[in-house]
């Protein structure tokens, strides 16, 4: 898992790049990249994003005992910390590389 925007060209290659074909995430395509707007949500600059970042993240790595509802979860975190009302729209982009979603 990365944010940062210079590894978006691996992530769009990765699922074809056959060095990584081997690898069962890969194979099951659980690739994910970090949300980063307005600021990284799991690595960089420290602040608030990183409290979604955390939900975020255990919402992959343990669907079961977290099962998310991201969306919602990330419309309500933009309202309380931004006061910023996310449309659909505004939460696909956001979202399009966060979610089990994985298409190329």
């Amino acid at each position: 898992m990365y944010s940062s925007h210079s590894i978006q060209p691996f992530y769009r290659s990765v699922g074809t790049d056959l060095l990584w074909t081997s690898v069962k995430a890969v194979q099951d395509k659980r690739i994910y990249l970090a949300p980063n707007l307005p600021y990284g949500w799991f690595d960089t600059p420290p602040g608030v994003n990183r409290l979604i970042g955390v939900r975020w993240l255990t919402s992959i790595l343990y669907p079961k005992q977290f099962p998310e509802n991201l969306r919602e979860t990330t419309r309500q975190f933009y309202k309380l910390f931004y006061q910023v009302d996310l449309t659909d729209a505004n939460l696909a982009m956001l979202l399009a590389t966060a979610t089990s979603n994985w298409e190329r």
